[in-house]
């Protein structure tokens, strides 16, 4: 957590060049990988500060962009992300889904009183 938690969600590597799959960039389902292994080990206040970073970078970015992305710049969240071989796709199918996954779990847990 100490190395690969950013402000805005996890990391998939902490090389930093100009490849998509590098630092800064964070992916979703990198997100929910982590997450949901975090839950399945018990370790939940650790996968909730994921999801909660996750999250309050997705709603921000929301306000400027009016989409969901493919990838976000979870160093700087408020620095779009870059690299790799195109522009970061609109509406992307994985950060929706696993965006959409976040709140339910979210929400699961207050109604279990932190029980997913």
């Amino acid at each position: 957590m100490s190395d690969f938690l950013k402000p805005a969600g996890l990391v998939t590597t902490l090389n930093e060049t100009s490849q998509q799959w590098d630092s800064p960039n964070g992916w979703a389902p990198l997100q929910w990988f982590a997450v949901h292994g975090f839950h399945q080990y018990g370790f939940v206040a650790d996968a909730n500060i994921i999801m909660s970073n996750w999250l309050q970078m997705i709603e921000n970015s929301f306000k400027t962009d009016h989409c969901l992305l493919e990838k976000y710049n979870v160093y700087e969240p408020e620095n779009r992300a870059g690299g790799g071989e195109y522009k970061v796709q609109q509406g992307f199918g994985w950060t929706n889904g696993v965006t959409s996954r976040f709140y339910h779990l979210i929400k699961q847990q207050v109604s279990n009183k932190g029980l997913i």
